[in-house]
């Protein structure tokens, strides 16, 4: 982990301040755990999400 931090550091602009390096590590964290869950089959096809959200009432 430490290497994935320090190289999105390297990534952000000078001009950077902490807002930045949070989001950049939250992208990053919601990358990963998308890649942790297709290693682990836990997908989903496009109509089962649409099967999903149709059910779903907003209110």
């Amino acid at each position: 982990m430490q290497a994935e931090v320090l190289a999105i550091l390297e990534k952000l602009p000078e001009e950077a301040n902490w807002l930045d390096f949070k989001r950049a590590i939250q992208v990053f964290d919601r990358i990963h755990e998308g890649v942790v869950d297709l290693d682990n089959g836990r997908v989903w096809t496009t109509d089962q999400l649409r099967n999903h959200f149709r059910k779903k009432t907003f209110t």
